[in-house]
């Protein structure tokens, strides 16, 4: 049964995926918006664990708010540390991972670590549910086995060429005892909505007819996102948060600045107080100079006066 998990909190990506994966979509023949380059955000996702321990498997949710209503996208991508031989023509683009060093990204459809896992989730009924991340989006991916055998391993995947809104996965597969078994078409939905999809409600209940004029539904994996009203609220009440806070912060600085200027004023203005009453003192110190200056001089006048008499006194 294959693992899946919720996306962990990423390393950095150089470029980042915000640059290169909106270029990327514009180009596919699924892309709804011809003419013009998506805007996307990001609605949920979940995470297969390679048991090699070597591909990064990721499945994207995002929607693209250049159409109006918003458009919602399922994109797959698996991150290797070296090129995969043959899959040039999936090659999304090359980066480079903070921690994992250089990164190629490809489109998950035509990786079979991707194929493999997926596969495992349909035929294994496997569950996302147990790996949460606190505060994200993401919700479960889980898997729904409906008919026929359930332990089959894929040999080979190849992907249909032209199809316009969905990607077809051809599967070559084989009993555990190596035996041929019929071959699996995996339809990956790129376009999603919120609720059943009747490409797959109606021909699972037509397979559980025993109708035969369709192929066989084996199963299907559903999962959750956030609705793109969801998001365009919730970012609309974050920027009036957002708008408030910064309103706040620069209420509170205009309140510390006007602080500060009464601060500087009165500093001023007790110098200005200091040096008045330094000079008025400077002043007063040289009048009471200037007032003594003939007393002193009258004094020692006398004084020569009384000094002569006295010696004309001895003589």
């Amino acid at each position: 049964m294959a693992e899946v998990h919720r996306p962990a909190a990423p390393d950095t990506l150089t470029p980042p995926m915000k640059e290169f994966l909106p270029a990327w979509l514009a180009e596919q023949r699924w892309y709804a918006g011809k003419g013009r380059r998506p805007t996307l955000r990001r609605l949920g996702g979940f995470r297969f664990e390679d048991p090699a321990g070597e591909v990064g498997v990721e499945t994207h949710i995002v929607s693209d708010t250049s159409a109006r209503p918003a458009v919602v996208y399922q994109v797959p991508l698996t991150y290797r540390g070296a090129p995969l031989p043959g899959a040039e023509h999936a090659l999304v683009t090359t980066t480079v991972h903070s921690t994992l060093g250089n990164r190629w990204v490809y489109d998950a459809t035509h990786d079979p670590v991707y194929v493999t896992a997926l596969l495992g989730l349909v035929l294994g009924a496997g569950d996302a549910a147990a790996a949460t991340t606190t505060g994200s989006p993401d919700g479960p991916a889980t898997g729904h086995h409906t008919s026929g055998p359930s332990d089959l391993v894929l040999d080979l995947s190849t992907v249909l060429r032209g199809e316009q809104s969905n990607t077809s996965i051809i599967c070559t597969v084989r009993e555990p005892s190596g035996e041929p078994a019929e071959p699996i078409i995996i339809k990956v939905f790129r376009t999603l909505q919120a609720g059943d999809n009747p490409d797959v409600t109606v021909q699972s209940a037509l397979t559980e007819a025993g109708s035969t004029q369709v192929p066989a539904t084996i199963g299907s994996a559903s999962g959750q996102w956030l609705s793109p009203d969801h998001v365009e609220a919730r970012q609309r009440h974050e920027a009036t948060i957002d708008g408030h806070v910064r309103a706040a912060v620069d209420a509170r600085t205009r309140v510390i600045e006007r602080i500060q200027r009464d601060r500087d004023a009165a500093a001023a203005e007790h110098a200005t107080q200091r040096a008045r009453v330094a000079r008025e003192r400077a002043l007063e110190i040289n009048r009471r100079r200037e007032v003594a200056r003939p007393t002193l001089h009258d004094a020692l006048l006398g004084d020569k006066d009384r000094l002569d008499a006295a010696s004309r006194v001895r003589q």
